[in-house]
């Protein structure tokens, strides 16, 4: 599908160059393996009874996910099928209580994964060592956003419910994403 809107672009003159041709496929690429992603989860968040949780957690996700980087699947297609497995099971195991939620160990489990090993680099995606610094300190400013946060949540005794513990879920599912990426960086020799 993306093929034929870079034909289309090239024809109306937006591609001038082969460079350009590859940032866009590339992009388009992108921008269809997440709204696949998006769909087969919220498919299944809706399924499962947590459509609006959901919201939260992928919300809560993204917003670490972005500077901290992480595991990569070796395709699209593999990244899909492997993000949404591990969104659904522990979906799974949050609804049939074989994960329960305990705040301080998911919020400690996040700092040392972010804090020691976040952002993580892929041997397909390399930046600049200044773009790197530049991930590191955002990761580590959204590391103390979100700490507060859960501290004051807790001070202020919120509520536990389930959209609660999908925002602790989203915090779950980034230590879990940074630390397969550091672990398959050190056992395939730093991703090559």
């Amino acid at each position: 599908m993306y093929k034929i809107i870079v034909n289309k672009m090239k024809l109306h003159h937006l591609i001038l160059t082969e460079e350009d041709e590859i940032i866009f496929r590339y992009g388009l690429e992108l921008l269809l393996n997440a709204l696949v992603s998006v769909s087969v989860l919220l498919t299944i968040s809706a399924l499962l009874g947590y459509f609006n949780e959901t919201i939260i957690f992928y919300l809560t996700y993204l917003f670490l996910k972005k500077n901290t980087g992480g595991y990569h699947a070796e395709s699209h297609v593999g990244c899909i099928l492997q993000f949404n497995l591990f969104c659904f099971l522990l979906f799974l195991f949050y609804r049939y209580g074989l994960l329960p939620i305990h705040e301080t160990g998911i919020l400690s489990l996040l700092i040392i994964s972010v804090f020691f090993f976040a952002p993580l680099e892929d041997k397909n995606k390399k930046i600049t060592d200044e773009q790197f610094q530049k991930h590191k300190k955002a990761c580590l400013v959204k590391l103390a956003f979100i700490t507060a946060l859960c501290i004051c949540l807790r001070l202020f005794h919120v509520t536990q419910n389930s959209l609660y513990d999908f925002f602790y879920l989203g915090l779950l599912m980034v230590s879990i994403t940074v630390l397969l990426g550091t672990l398959k960086k050190y056992i395939t020799k730093d991703g090559k």
